[in-house]
């Protein structure tokens, strides 16, 4: 934690603090970021929280003077702000697991997509589905497998039980067994992604009736 202590230097107007043993970092982030030639720059006040296993769990971060409306619906059930699917986010964070990725490569693409539908009226670029259609479409991607549901649950509940991922037949319906077919993506995703992902998006879906 003490390198990230020293990396908020790069936000001058963000400082660190505690609250019930937990850490914060708040203030005014000054935004300010190009896609395709277009730059988008506004202050925004946010806290972003760090969980007490970070780097392990991703950090929350919150907008605080409401100028993202709710009508926008990108919030979790907390308040925070829906930066994506958590294995997309993952798949970004683990690569370099520090606050300076966070702030860049996660909470800056959700910043800049609400400024610009707020100030063009139209998406810059496709997003993820909201809800579990999100999920199926990010291990679709990942896996490269058709977007289906039944297909996704097939490979989550393999993630989940590793005693009986290599031998058994894959869930792309390919017939080969996983240790024939897509066991160097599982792999990857195993030393990338938290179990627990596995387990929630698995929940998720199987609740999704």
């Amino acid at each position: 934690m003490l390198s990230e202590i020293k990396s908020v230097k790069k936000y001058p107007n963000l400082s660190w603090t505690w609250k019930n043993d937990v850490p914060y970092i708040t203030g005014d982030y000054f935004f300010n970021a190009e896609y395709k030639g277009i730059v988008l720059k506004e202050c925004f006040k946010i806290l972003v929280s760090f969980p007490s296993d970070y780097p392990n769990s991703l950090p929350h971060a919150f907008e605080l003077d409401g100028k993202i409306e709710t009508c926008y619906h990108h919030f979790l059930s907390d308040g925070s702000l829906c930066l994506g699917t958590e294995i997309d986010l993952y798949k970004i964070f683990s690569m370099s697991p520090c606050l300076d990725t966070f702030m860049t490569e996660i909470l800056n693409p959700y910043l800049y997509r609400w400024l610009y539908i707020k100030r063009f009226g139209k998406e810059p670029w496709t997003d993820r589905s909201h809800g579990n259609m999100g999920i199926i479409e990010s291990y679709a991607e990942t896996l490269e497998i058709p977007a289906d549901k039944s297909i996704v649950e097939g490979f989550l509940a393999l993630l989940t039980d590793r005693n009986t991922r290599a031998n058994s037949l894959c869930p792309c319906n390919s017939g080969k067994k996983v240790k024939c077919c897509h066991r160097k993506k599982l792999d990857k995703l195993l030393t990338t992604i938290p179990s627990q992902v596995f387990l929630r998006d698995l929940f998720n879906l199987r609740g999704d009736k």
